[in-house]
């Protein structure tokens, strides 16, 4: 977080100081966010002290209210934002979002932490752990030829042992992230699925190149979305895991969070096709609704994933997890442009008018009016049969998706599951066993 707040306070340095400084240096606030490793590894490592917090049965539906409660704030920061906005300055709203943060990041210390188990469990089978030479005597003291070697201990020689100790880290995380089939699918549904934000950047600016409408209008999907999604997270998705949990089903953990990411696959495969083949806007927001059911997959293979490995490699995953959710927005990204700017060129025959091209870093030209061949009004014109390309093209995506999450093995999340409770509980049961023994010396 400390990353994140200079960063954002070096903005605002900009913005205040703005006749001294050019547009292009709010680029280098992104230096900053290096210490920590910005929202990306934050938001990791919150999700993984929500999973050292409760248990196995209740990770999934902590992670669907942990997703809600996004959704929430981003369904009211827009409002409150232009609020005041208008009433005040646009300084007072800058301010009002900075000082949160700072009243927010220390209720992280607030949270319990369940006991974990001892720093030599930490070790995956199979995997060379390297450690450092011991140099004290049976006392704890230093040893007269450890403390000379302490004294006399070069830069390089420093360098060198945290170089191996690195490379052994290294070597841990890849037999970690390439020895678990599961793991390994599930990273590749994470990288194919960084897909659905692209997408919800570049809806208003298709559904007013098809459908003709205002990006004003187009922008009021976005809450329609989000009222369906808060309603699937913190009703729908809890109240299914707690009837498979449950008698007379009694599914495990992980077989419950892969039902529900496969089938929130197919939910999202299957509204990507309707809402890119959609000729007028009643089924474009069918396909919206049922794009929207899909929005659980994200915490229900988190939630499967985190089953699939030891305790103590969990806050590893999850950055790992946020990496490839990195790489797969870098690719997203460009992949969704590129299929808008050619679908709305092939619907123009060829993206010679204005209504054709995309400004870098803008929104669409808008057509002439008086209709034509790239106006999309209800459907009408080439544009209607190449302007839904992104979501054809998505749709292809979560196909895909799919099929990682099918290969994914629920007996072995299963028995890594049990492995884990199965460590959990051997280790309250030695200190009950000394309590007891050091009370029966002392009678």
């Amino acid at each position: 977080m400390a990353g994140d707040m200079l960063a954002i306070a070096w903005q605002l340095i900009i913005f205040h100081f703005y006749t001294a400084f050019h547009s292009k240096d709010l680029m280098t606030a992104s230096a900053f966010r290096l210490l920590g490793g910005g929202q990306a590894v934050v938001g990791a490592l919150i999700m993984a002290l929500i999973a050292d917090s409760v248990s196995d049965e209740q990770r999934a539906t902590a992670f669907f209210y942990v997703i809600a409660t996004a959704t929430v704030g981003e369904l009211a920061g827009s409002p409150i934002a232009s609020l005041l906005m208008s009433n005040a300055s646009n300084w007072t709203a800058l301010l009002v979002g900075y000082a949160i943060m700072w009243v927010c990041t220390p209720l992280i210390w607030l949270a319990p932490e369940r006991k974990r188990q001892s720093e030599g469990d930490l070790s995956i089978p199979g995997v060379h752990q390297f450690n450092l030479p011991n140099h004290n005597n049976d006392d704890g003291s230093m040893t007269n030829q450890a403390s000379v070697h302490a004294n006399e201990a070069t830069l390089t020689t420093r360098f060198r042992e945290k170089l191996i100790s690195t490379a052994a880290e290294l070597r841990s995380l890849w037999h970690l992230l390439f020895d678990n089939k599961n793991l390994l699918y599930g990273l590749l549904a994470f990288l194919v699925s960084r897909i659905s934000p692209q997408l919800v950047y570049v809806m208003p600016q298709y559904v007013s190149k098809r459908y003709g409408w205002s990006i004003a209008k187009a922008n009021l999907l976005t809450p329609f979305r989000d009222i369906v999604d808060l309603v699937v997270l913190c009703l729908v998705l809890p109240l299914l895991t707690a009837f498979l949990l449950g008698p007379p089903r009694s599914f495990s953990p992980p077989r419950t969070d892969a039902l529900i990411t496969r089938t929130s696959v197919i939910f999202l495969a299957l509204g990507c096709l309707i809402f890119g083949l959609a000729a007028t806007p009643s089924p474009m927001l069918l396909g919206l609704f049922v794009y929207t059911l899909g929005f659980g997959y994200r915490p229900a293979l988190q939630s499967f994933m985190t089953a699939s490995v030891p305790r103590g490699s969990v806050a590893t995953l999850y950055v790992a997890v946020s990496v490839v959710d990195t790489v797969g927005s870098l690719v997203a990204a460009p992949l969704l442009a590129v299929t808008l700017a050619r679908g709305i060129r092939g619907g123009n025959g060829g993206g010679d008018s204005p209504g054709g091209k995309i400004p870098v870093g803008g929104n669409p030209i808008p057509p002439p009016r008086g209709g034509g061949a790239g106006n999309g009004e209800g459907g009408k014109g080439p544009s209607s049969r190449w302007i839904g390309l992104p979501y054809l093209v998505a749709a292809a995506a979560y196909v895909l998706m799919g099929l990682f999450t099918m290969g994914m093995d629920v007996r072995e999340a299963e028995a890594c599951a049990e492995r884990n409770r199965g460590e959990e509980q051997g280790e309250d049961e030695p200190e009950g066993m000394d309590d007891t023994d050091t009370s029966t010396a002392e009678d």
